[in-house]
């Protein structure tokens, strides 16, 4: 039945991008640089798919110190393709770097880190491929229409690993389901490397899904959205990202599933402030306030945090599954580095840079606090530079919001959840990485393209 089924998805497949390139032929070719660029950060290794037999312990751990060479020469040729495209591109260089002056600053600082790095060939490595994450993203931003390249990258993303998860974690278990140590919890990963993945793939496709068929719905006036191409293929995605969002019996992903719960509040706070920052701003402001409220109360009546609220009802204790004990020894760990931290990459390197493996018998491979990891490889100078990134991408995303409503709302929905979601786990950084991706489509700037909408808003 699972080979049977592989066979129809794949007809399926041929059939979907037939028709999608014909329907979206206004976006370029070149989207199939970040397209394979994302499928690669949604999905387990190259190696992985060439050998799932073969791959265990010590060959993950190897991979942690030479690096895999099948998957690096792939996102090499994705990367030397992907500047190709951008410089055959009538790009302003110069107002670009200056719009996103504190990414820059980020890069450059990672990169000079290399010289108090204890492993500077890994970190060099590491900050090379996340060059790749800003030039596949810079290829979707300076498209004709960004919000419609966007959408296609997403879409064709679902397309390809929403059902594909579902049969693997169905048919084929060996690849789709994973076990806790103590074999007591099933996890679903389906085409990703672990439950967390998948639970960012899947929230991810959900929130962008969502927002396309809301934006439908709220113009239902202008044309009957339900005839509309894609909206019964996107509403049977939904359904298929909210049952992987769901998970096993015995586990899920809680952060994705919460802050995919919390982008269909925003997106819907927003559309109904839209081209209005000053309500935007109030909003935000008045959301903070009523948090610090509540915690307050909450704290003086039941001695309780409306965090812990928050936690307990997604099934989790305040120790947020292990998470907290681990901050606290980074965190001791960290001491005597502070300012500069110990080098982009240079921290989680299996079991040879910091035996924390030894401590939590759940083998962690980050902070699950990406501020944390920030620290602890930057240190504050990297916290500090980080802060200026995230208000300079703020304030752009205000601009877009203004002039490009549905780009901006999906650069807003996915800042805002990310920056909280990096509270349980971490992203900021992280080559190759889901949410590091959609960040930096959030925060980068490409003014050309505001300067456009801008005067395509005046004439009409």
């Amino acid at each position: 039945m699972g080979t049977l089924l592989i066979f129809i998805y794949l007809i399926f497949i041929i059939f979907f991008f037939k028709y999608d390139l014909k329907k979206n032929s206004e976006v370029s070719s070149a989207l199939w640089i970040p397209l394979l660029w994302v499928l690669y950060t949604s999905s387990k290794s190259i190696d992985f798919w060439l050998n799932p037999e073969k791959l265990n312990y010590s060959t993950e751990l190897s991979n942690y110190l030479s690096g895999n060479p099948v998957d690096r020469s792939f996102l090499t040729v994705l990367m030397f393709f992907g500047i190709i495209i951008l410089l055959r591109r009538n790009i302003n260089w110069k107002n670009l770097l200056l719009n996103n002056i504190y990414l820059l600053i980020f890069f450059l600082f990672a990169l000079i880190s290399i010289i108090w790095s204890d492993f500077k060939v890994i970190t060099f490595k590491r900050w090379f491929r996340a060059i790749g994450d800003v030039i596949c993203v810079l290829i979707l931003i300076t498209e004709v229409n960004p919000y419609k390249a966007i959408i296609c990258l997403i879409r064709r993303t679902a397309v390809l690993f929403i059902p594909l998860s579902i049969i693997l974690i169905k048919y084929f278990r060996y690849i789709g389901v994973a076990y806790t140590w103590d074999y007591s919890l099933e996890l679903w990963r389906g085409v990703t490397g672990g439950k967390n993945m998948l639970g960012q793939l899947a929230g991810t496709c959900a929130t962008f899904l969502f927002i396309i068929l809301y934006k439908q719905w709220k113009q239902k006036d202008e044309l009957q959205y339900i005839k509309r191409p894609y909206f019964t293929l996107d509403s049977i995605l939904l359904l298929m990202c909210l049952i992987l969002l769901n998970g096993s019996s015995s586990s899920r992903s809680s952060t994705s599933l919460g802050m995919f719960l919390m982008s269909i509040f925003l997106t819907i706070i927003i559309y109904k402030v839209r081209f209005q920052l000053k309500n935007v701003r109030i909003f935000l402001i008045s959301f903070g306030i009523l948090y610090l409220s509540f915690n307050f109360l909450t704290t003086v009546l039941a001695n309780k945090s409306i965090v812990e609220y928050i936690v307990n009802m997604f099934g989790r204790d305040m120790t947020l599954t292990g998470r907290v004990p681990l901050w606290e020894v980074l965190l001791e760990r960290s001491k005597g580095r502070e300012m500069v931290g110990v080098g982009y990459g240079a921290y989680w390197i299996g079991t040879v840079s910091n035996d924390l493996w030894s401590i939590f018998i759940w083998k962690p491979t980050q902070a699950h606090n990406g501020y944390i990891d920030i620290y602890i490889e930057l240190g504050w100078m990297g916290i500090i530079i980080l802060i200026f990134l995230i208000i300079n991408g703020y304030l752009s995303i205000e601009k877009y919001l203004n002039y490009d409503f549905d780009l901006g709302l999906i650069k807003m929905v996915f800042f805002i959840t990310i920056l909280i979601s990096n509270i349980t786990e971490s992203s900021f950084g992280k080559a190759t990485y889901l949410l590091w991706f959609l960040f930096l489509i959030g925060v980068i700037n490409n003014d050309k393209n505001l300067v456009l909408n801008k005067k395509n808003n005046s004439n009409n």
